[in-house]
């Protein structure tokens, strides 16, 4: 790894321009007015990678925009297995992988794949909002395990209480968010395990999201849950993309891997090929772009991100020490607790309040389950400029709560 120390690459990451941004049409940058800071949308705000920016050149210079060529979509596929094998452990197998547009697309098809209608489906939360619109748009029974943090502010879940849940609430399928969103759980081997025996026990299928496991940080190693053993991968969906990773979400490719044959079946028996959609030229081309050559710029990107990860915290605890700030072990986005703040368990969601009072835009707390309004999410995926000031707002709207 290269540690982010070349002056190009930092200059790079350090020139975010709010105004470029917001010009270009981003989601992030132009919800609010052009006072808010955004920090929501789990999107980068770094350039791509060159590897991308070159692809994507020659393919518009080529003045070609048709379909695709043949064997495009069966060679990303197969340079796919070799990256995520690699990185991951699952063993992903070519013929098992589907093609999707978005992850968030690939968690209802799979839903709808390996549940029935009134099912419960498993989640720990807090989770990443589609977690809980997947199952109830598509008529299944959300069963909620609500996480909690341990004395280092760490969200943990006890595996025995959850196991009674599971018990009392009988779910055919879990949703697991690995690396965990929004709490920055990169989770345990014990952990992985604990819940892999919890699904093998009560029979449930698992649809593993693990959309951000090459953003985990100091060295530690992303292990997919499908790698735990040929039981637990039998049993297994695994959807994932390049767009975290390399900041590609607008691209829409996304990949849907079944941990065996017959769960490729029973996915094909519900789910028409044409209901994934079709992945569009530029988005394949991109993708193999950086499953090939892109890890450089990542290895850049986790050490920058990083850094900001710990020039938040420590802002934060200059000046709002009555946030409890989750330090990320994976992802780029913080979970921010607000509770001892004068004036806030009670008031509200504190994300609306932020942006109307701090003019910072973070994702609200009760999107990501009931009972959170004292709770956001930041996203740390910026310049270290932006970061230290959205410390400096948050941190000047909780002294003026003090008063």
């Amino acid at each position: 790894m290269r540690g982010g120390t070349m002056p190009e690459i930092v200059c790079e990451f350090d020139d975010v321009d709010p105004a470029h941004l917001r010009a270009s049409g981003s989601a992030k940058w132009t919800k609010y007015g052009p006072d808010v800071l955004a920090a929501w949308v789990a999107d980068m705000d770094f350039p791509v990678a060159s590897c991308v920016t070159d692809a994507l050149r020659r393919h518009v210079e080529s003045r070609v925009h048709g379909y695709p060529r043949a064997g495009m979509t069966d060679e990303l596929i197969q340079v796919f297995c070799a990256y995520t094998n690699e990185r991951t452990g699952i063993d992903a197998q070519p013929s098992l992988v589907r093609l999707c547009d978005d992850a968030v697309q690939a968690m209802h098809a799979a839903l709808v794949a390996c549940t029935q209608r009134g099912d419960g489906v498993l989640v720990l939360s807090p989770i990443y909002p589609p977690f809980f619109s997947s199952i109830e748009q598509n008529q299944r029974s959300v069963v909620e395990y609500r996480m909690a943090p341990d004395s280092a502010g760490l969200w943990r879940f006890d595996p025995g209480t959850l196991r009674a849940l599971i018990i009392a609430e009988k779910p055919s399928a879990m949703m697991l968010c690995s690396p965990h969103n929004p709490v920055g759980r990169l989770w345990t081997p014990t952990e992985l395990q604990a819940l892999a025996d919890l699904a093998t026990e009560f029979d449930m299928t698992v649809v593993a999201d693990e959309i951000h496991s090459d953003l985990v940080f100091d060295g530690a190693q992303f292990r997919g849950f499908a790698s735990l053993s040929d039981e637990v991968r039998a049993r297994t969906i695994t959807i994932t993309s390049a767009n975290k990773t390399f900041n590609l979400a607008g691209l829409k490719v996304a990949m849907i891997v079944f941990g065996s044959q017959s769960l490729s079946d029973r996915f094909d028996a519900v789910v028409s090929t044409r209901l994934l959609g079709a992945v569009s030229t530029p988005g394949v081309l991109s993708s193999l772009a950086v499953y090939r050559d892109g890890g450089p710029w990542l290895a850049d990107v986790l050490s920058y991100v990083s850094e900001n990860r710990h020039a938040f915290a420590r802002r934060m605890a200059e000046l709002a020490p009555e946030v409890v700030v989750v330090v990320p072990e994976a992802t780029y986005l913080a979970w921010l607790d607000f509770r001892e703040v004068p004036g806030v368990v009670g008031a509200g969601s504190v994300g609306l309040r932020l942006v109307d009072e701090a003019l910072v835009g973070l994702n609200e707390g009760q999107t990501f389950g009931g009972g959170l309004e004292a709770f956001a999410r930041a996203n740390l995926a910026t310049s270290r400029t932006l970061v230290l000031e959205l410390a400096d707002r948050i941190g000047a709207w909780v002294a003026r709560q003090r008063v």
